[in-house]
């Protein structure tokens, strides 16, 4: 099997599509820093600077892996780069940090790939299915691999007791922030065809 065409298509990605998506996550993110982490902290002092629980740049790893493909790979990490050195590099040792970074990155184009080796087409061209409802169960996939990616990676920094309800904390959160994501790309569709008017 030749991996040229798949290499050549992670670098195929456009100057609007790598700023959509790599701005697309960072303002989610901002968006989480500073609004969900403050209101969850408290209510939910342990666990709070592992997972949000309505964690919206997984919507945006989501829907950009869902429309670009492999596309989206290079902005994401870009993105989660950047992230995760301003606010989350605590892991030690460091090389912790770049699993963590490459897991949230890969964890939506796994997860894509695991629907299309079941010969499940959630593409964007298959017009048969509901859309909204491909990206809702795509997200759930990928944050299952999210999840476990990142309570393995973390299994010697967060307290064994709490590990569980991390994963939890994971799925829930990144489950939450794709649909949290998509109300927000509607409410902004119908934003914009209303002011068109």
């Amino acid at each position: 099997m030749s991996y040229m065409p798949l290499l050549k298509n992670v670098f195929s990605f456009s100057v609007t599509e790598f700023c959509f998506v790599f701005f697309g996550y960072v303002s989610m993110f901002l968006v989480v820093q500073y609004s969900v982490y403050p209101v969850q902290g408290l209510f939910l002092l342990e666990n709070s600077t592992f997972a949000a629980l309505l964690f919206l740049p997984h919507g945006v790893r989501v829907v950009s892996i869902w429309v670009l493909r492999e596309r989206a790979i290079i902005p994401l990490l870009a993105a989660s780069l950047v992230i995760y050195r301003l606010f989350y590099w605590y892991a030690e040792p460091v090389y912790l940090n770049y699993l963590l970074v490459l897991t949230g990155t890969f964890c939506a184009y796994f997860a894509i790939l695991f629907f299309d080796f079941g010969k499940i087409d959630l593409s964007i061209q298959n017009l048969s299915i509901s859309h909204w409802r491909s990206l809702i169960l795509l997200g759930f996939v990928a944050s299952v691999f999210n999840a476990i990616g990142n309570s393995v990676i973390l299994a010697a920094i967060i307290d064994k007791e709490t590990q569980l309800r991390t994963l939890i904390y994971y799925l829930v959160g990144d489950t939450l922030g794709v649909i949290g994501f998509l109300v927000i790309i509607l409410i902004s569709l119908r934003i914009g065809r209303a002011l068109a008017r």
